[in-house]
């Protein structure tokens, strides 16, 4: 459960938002043994989402999951890393299927969806940047939900985000959005991982992201279909609370996003006040 002054700390800030970036993960999305979509988690985070559209709130969605999807399709082994033009090949067709799975799933709400793939030149360098953050805010103008994800089929190791918690909060400046969620199957931060560690204690909230001991991010689970893990989800809310937003953490499955959710998380705080925007 979320301590009370949690739960109103985050809800005051939910209230007050006008655009946020949400961004879920291919642990949530797919079945990690079978590789297949999760159809009914589609479902209810487009439902929350529609709902929090209907307050007037401007909402972007970060999603993985296209390697995944593709991955199945092209009937590569789950049990073997895939190679870089695997992986390549795996998201060109994955995307088709994610972006399809997420139109169904708005659809139910009459949400109108529309793909956006980034690349990391896309947020940080002049024109590119511009333009994204002029297609973003058309898009939103139009009343449309924009589902972002990283250009897999021509990123290299080199030169990418690396996991798209970070290009989540790579979004929330080019909005502006005073608030970032990261949607994982972890309810927050603890002070272990709880899953090896039986003794590890929630952490509710952080007021100084900076000073957090990075320890605590531990290292990315094996065997998993995403690419990030609390490491990355720490460096995501640093980059965000240097842009004044607030960022939190929580397990996809509690449907935090839903008034009333008496779900645990991590709220993590900006540098600045959790202002309006």
């Amino acid at each position: 459960m979320k301590t009370p002054a949690t739960a109103s700390r985050f809800e005051h800030a939910l209230g007050r938002a006008r655009r946020l970036v949400i961004k879920i993960g291919s642990n949530q999305l797919t079945d990690p043994e079978t590789g297949r979509a999760r159809d009914s988690v589609f479902e209810v985070i487009a439902e929350d989402i529609a709902a929090l559209r209907e307050t007037g709130k401007a909402v972007v969605l970060v999603s993985s999951g296209a390697v995944a999807l593709g991955r199945l399709r092209l009937g590569l082994p789950l049990s073997r890393t895939l190679s870089l033009p695997e992986k390549q090949a795996a998201a060109a067709v994955g995307q088709l299927l994610l972006t399809e799975a997420w139109s169904r799933a708005f659809a139910r709400s009459g949400v109108l969806t529309a793909q956006t793939l980034l690349s990391p030149g896309d947020t940080e360098t002049g024109q590119r940047r511009d333009n994204a953050r002029n297609t973003l805010a058309c898009l939103l103008d139009m009343g449309v939900l924009p589902i972002v994800n990283e250009n897999d089929t021509v990123a290299t190791e080199e030169l990418r985000y690396g996991d798209n918690d970070r290009l989540a909060a790579r979004i929330a400046p080019l909005l502006p959005a005073c608030g970032l969620v990261l949607l994982s199957d972890v309810d927050g931060l603890y002070s272990a991982d709880p899953v090896l560690d039986p003794d590890a204690q929630p952490i509710d909230q952080i007021e100084d992201i900076f000073a957090l001991d990075p320890a605590l991010a531990g290292r990315p689970r094996a065997g998993s279909p995403g690419t990030g893990g609390m490491a990355s989800k720490i460096a995501a809310a640093r980059l965000a609370a240097a842009h004044a937003c607030w960022t939190v953490i929580a397990r996809a499955s509690d449907r935090p996003l839903r008034a009333g959710s008496a779900a645990r998380l991590t709220f993590i705080g900006a540098r600045q006040n959790e202002t309006a925007s």
